[in-house]
């Protein structure tokens, strides 16, 4: 896939809120996810852990208010 292709596909799946779908699909397995310091997995390695975490915090959202997802 080009890099045009991948950006399109992700904001495909993110509109629908395919989240970890998009994690699976698209994320290389030796992904690195760097959050700020204080956050409760400020340094995420591998796709499984990272999509561990973006299942938890899927489950913490009570209710969405608003969601966009902005062209490549």
């Amino acid at each position: 896939m080009s890099v045009s292709e991948i950006a399109h596909r992700l904001i495909a799946l993110l509109r629908e809120k395919k989240f970890i779908e998009a994690q699976i699909e698209l994320y290389h397995e030796d992904i690195i996810s760097i959050e700020p310091e204080k956050h409760p997995f400020p340094k995420t390695v591998g796709k499984n852990k990272l999509i561990e975490k973006e299942r938890k915090f899927l489950q913490s959202i009570a209710e969405w208010h608003e969601f966009e997802v902005s062209e490549p």
